[in-house]
């Protein structure tokens, strides 16, 4: 399930490694999904909180996840005060509600 939202448009961010003419070619773009693990597993890897893989036919994938999104809330919790990891639920059959931050070319 993924739900869009416009975002903010102005600026990068300080975890951006595009460089400035590149940015002002992309668009910021708020995106909630939802995420339901597949035997347990995740089917993403994350850097800090930012996604770095998806892996097929994984949990990821079907949530709608890509590379490059920024995970800012895990549940309506703000990954700027704890890490992804720390915020996933125990139960691993909840599923979890993901907010990400997703830069989509001009």
């Amino acid at each position: 399930m993924c739900e869009d939202e416009e975002g903010d448009e102005d600026g990068a961010d300080e975890d951006d490694e595009l460089p400035a003419a590149e940015m002002k070619k992309m668009k910021k773009r708020n995106v909630t999904l939802t995420l339901e693990r597949i035997d347990g597993s995740l089917g993403i890897a994350v850097a800090g909180n930012q996604v770095t893989a998806v892996h097929k036919n994984g949990a990821g994938e079907a949530a709608g996840l890509e590379i490059g999104d920024l995970i800012t809330e895990v549940n309506g919790k703000d990954t700027h005060l704890d890490t992804f990891g720390s915020l996933l639920p125990k139960d691993k059959t909840k599923p979890i509600k993901l907010r990400v931050v997703r830069l989509d070319a001009l």
